[in-house]
């Protein structure tokens, strides 16, 4: 489930990001209200967001607590979007 979580914040925020008016902030705001409205039980969650000339690139990161009490697990997922632009 966790996983499904890092990935789907991963594609909404690089969607987000790479809108036409799309910011590095605005996919950072979207990755952090899917994780808060997720219900998931991640911890230290972490957002990269990187914005190129063609693509935005976002990668989501959180640790899950495991069976064994006291131990924990790192998901990761990333997502890579065209930007939109204009073409004539």
């Amino acid at each position: 489930y966790n996983d499904r979580i890092v990935h789907a914040a991963a594609r909404e925020a690089a969607v987000d990001a790479a809108s036409w008016d799309g910011t590095e902030s605005a996919g950072q705001e979207t990755a952090d209200e899917y994780l808060a409205d997720s219900g998931s039980d991640l911890s230290n969650t972490e957002v990269k967001i990187t914005v190129g000339a063609t693509e935005v690139t976002v990668t989501v990161s959180g640790d899950v607590m495991t069976l064994l009490p006291g131990f924990t697990k790192r998901v990761s997922a990333t997502a890579t979007v065209p930007r939109e632009r204009f073409a004539q």
